[in-house]
């Protein structure tokens, strides 16, 4: 490759950068207008109490209380944060897929505690990302943000 390809390719990166991280937002925010509004009476219909329900709708919070700080520091001391945001929405995205197919509440907590830990560090991942690419595109990360409002 010679020299002014390749400083073609480092000037073309930053922005095929930025466009993936404001696509990034825009589907995983996406994500979250379709399934959340729905998760609730869909809980509901399978026949759980309120009591069940509220303690399903308890195990996210705690989630990101207790496991993204670990998550983000394993992801910040390994340097992986591509990796490791990758292997959490593979879980996460199962669990959701498995989620409306479980019956009762057994299965739905278990499945809800997979869902909780995997998607407690995503976000925090996510934005860490966005400011790396943000900071080496000249971008700023509400730019990037803002593709989730869209979402």
């Amino acid at each position: 490759m010679s020299a002014r390809s390749t400083e073609q390719a480092r000037a073309h990166a930053p922005s095929a950068l930025v466009w993936r991280m404001a696509l990034n937002y825009l589907f995983f925010f996406g994500a979250i207008g379709a399934f959340w509004p729905y998760l609730g009476p869909h809980l509901r219909s399978l026949g759980l109490s309120g009591t069940q329900i509220g303690t399903l709708s308890a195990l996210p919070p705690i989630a990101v209380a207790l496991l993204a700080p670990a998550i983000g520091a394993f992801a910040d001391r390994r340097a992986q944060h591509r990796r490791v945001l990758r292997l959490l929405l593979l879980p996460c995205a199962l669990s959701v897929a498995l989620l409306s197919q479980a019956t009762g509440f057994a299965a739905v907590l278990a499945l809800y505690i997979v869902w909780s830990a995997s998607a407690a560090a995503i976000m925090p991942i996510l934005d860490s990302y966005a400011i790396t690419i943000g900071e080496a595109a000249n971008t700023s990360y509400g730019r990037l943000r803002l593709f989730g409002t869209l979402g």
